[in-house]
């Protein structure tokens, strides 16, 4: 719906599109996404044995809040700011500009936030970085200069700097407040006016080897284009595991893409089989059953 815009889809009727998304965001309590969807129902043709339950489900919808139930909302990653489920704009953040990344089985957004090397740094170069092992104090940690002076809690946050007193000292050890991407994320918000100004954020050369490679996703658009550039993209909560197709180039996160690949024996959005697995060789798959 998001990036729908003016465009007509192919085979389908947006008087169904609409019906449906009204119909959906009044049953599970989304009633501003159901009113947005009822208003856009104004503007077309419906069909005559639609007519009377529309209207009346319009004025039940103008009762409830104006509101969609908590939780249906949509957090960006990249600025923490809450977005509702429907954007005329497109699919990204109305605060910064940054474009949604869906995963293609669900559609629920990731955590991804993408990111460019800087122009000056040479493509080999920046996979040479970014396969680096990050130093102890890669990701902005900073050794403490001190250590000598702990007492028996510093490793906690406390630290004895004479036999009388102690003090506690906070975000020696906070990863977001030191790591060295999300520093750069949080400047390059700072100096972004509009969303419409909206570009990924810079990265040089101390950041590029700061950063875990398997935390990192490099989509390959060449295949689909020949013009379209490399995408860079940052896991931001690396506990979500997540996974992208080589052929189709779409993200999903891991378990649903494994489960869809046992069951259909191939990717679930493009079907395309990949060779280190095959249709016969996915895990017992009931693909397996259905090619034998």
């Amino acid at each position: 719906m998001n990036n729908l815009g003016k465009r007509q889809p192919l085979g389908i009727q947006r008087v169904y599109i609409f019906y449906a998304l009204s119909y959906l965001g009044f049953k599970f309590e989304a009633f501003k996404t159901a009113r947005f969807g009822y208003e856009k129902l104004q503007n077309l043709k419906i069909p005559s044995a639609w007519q009377d339950d529309i209207d009346l489900a319009t004025l039940k919808v103008r009762a409830k809040p104006f509101s969609d139930k908590e939780g249906f909302a949509v957090i960006c990653n990249r600025c923490m700011n809450t977005n509702a489920l429907i954007n005329q704009a497109g699919d990204l953040c109305t605060s910064c500009g940054h474009p949604f990344v869906r995963n293609f089985t669900g559609f629920d957004t990731l955590p991804l936030v993408e990111f460019v090397p800087r122009a000056e740094i040479p493509p080999k170069k920046v996979m040479e970085f970014l396969k680096m092992d990050p130093p102890e104090e890669g990701n902005g940690f900073q050794p403490q200069k001190n250590a000598k002076k702990q007492g028996r809690g510093g490793l906690d946050g406390w630290q004895q700097e004479n036999r009388d007193e102690q003090t506690m000292q906070f975000g020696q050890n906070d990863d977001l407040e030191n790591d060295l991407f999300t520093n750069r994320m949080l400047e390059w918000l700072e100096s972004q006016v509009n969303p419409d100004q909206y570009k990924p954020v810079e990265v040089d050369e101390r950041i590029l080897k700061s950063m875990r490679f398997e935390e990192i996703f490099i989509v390959d658009y060449s295949q689909l284009c020949p013009q379209w550039p490399k995408k860079y993209y940052k896991n931001m909560v690396p506990d979500v595991a997540i996974t992208n197709c080589d052929k189709c180039c779409k993200f999903f996160l891991q378990d649903e893409y494994e489960f869809a690949y046992m069951e259909k024996g191939c990717c679930p959005f493009c079907k395309h089989v990949e060779k280190d697995k095959g249709v016969k060789n996915v895990y017992g798959s009931l693909a397996d059953m259905n090619h034998r």
